[in-house]
């Protein structure tokens, strides 16, 4: 992803370093689910990931809000990311960040199965004002 965002709808990863640590990162790029593009959210979170130990510091804030300032840099209206089902602070943290449940959809690698989760923002304009909000 990182070497050849094109392969990924254009993916841009954001780090946040702490001394010479990543202690959390993000990535966004065009929605790849065709069925959340045609509800209309455009743009995709694809990951946002905060160590444990960096949690709670508003870290995960500042990531959501680089994340919506380069979609919508990128001319898209409606952002979605999935997330699994039991990560129920992940899930908060969304929730908090005024992001809707949009759809649920299951996952299976070997035999395990994996359910996700959608959260949308119908207006990525939403999400920057939440995030922005709560820098305050």
């Amino acid at each position: 992803m990182l070497r050849d965002p094109n392969k990924y709808e254009n993916s841009v990863v954001y780090v946040k370093e702490v001394g010479y640590a990543i202690v959390a990162f993000g990535a966004c790029s065009e929605q790849r689910d065709n069925d959340l593009k045609n509800q209309g959210y455009d743009g995709e979170i694809g990951s946002v990931y905060v160590l444990r130990e960096f949690q709670k510091q508003g870290i995960g804030r500042d990531l959501m809000s680089a994340l919506s300032s380069d979609l919508v840099g990128r001319g898209l209206r409606g952002v979605a990311l999935w997330v699994l089902r039991e990560n129920t602070p992940a899930r908060r943290f969304y929730e908090h960040c005024a992001g809707e449940l949009i759809g649920e959809k299951q996952d299976v690698r070997g035999e395990t199965i994996l359910v996700e989760v959608a959260y949308g923002w119908s207006d990525i304009g939403k999400l920057q004002e939440r995030v922005q909000r709560g820098q305050n």
